[in-house]
């Protein structure tokens, strides 16, 4: 993880997500384009994941790094790649981006 820049990461979690038959190939372009609008860093972990939130199955794709990656202007330990089925696009609002969760 030394070096990878954070569209690496992604793309190397991308792909385990599309090999595994979570996500549509545009995933990783829809992802990309979140991370435009808005950094999903918080603190050392980062959370990417489409807005569509149409994804073929929901899933979590995990990366570590002790050295950390460079995601805008933080540095991260933990990224969680997310793919959200329509379906349960309704837990995702709940608990991740609920007040309590992003509290220290």
């Amino acid at each position: 993880d030394a070096g990878l820049k954070k569209e690496q990461i992604i793309r190397i979690l991308h792909d385990k997500l599309y090999a595994q038959g979570y996500t549509s190939p545009s995933f990783y372009e829809d992802v990309i384009k979140r991370e435009e609008a808005a950094s999903t860093a918080f603190g050392c972990i980062a959370v990417p994941h489409s807005m569509k939130m149409d994804d073929r199955r929901t899933g979590i794709a995990l990366a570590l790094s002790k050295q950390g990656i460079t995601w805008d202007k933080q540095i991260v330990h933990v990224v969680l790649l997310i793919a959200i089925h329509e379906q349960e696009s309704h837990l995702f609002f709940q608990y991740i981006y609920s007040e309590s969760c992003m509290k220290p």
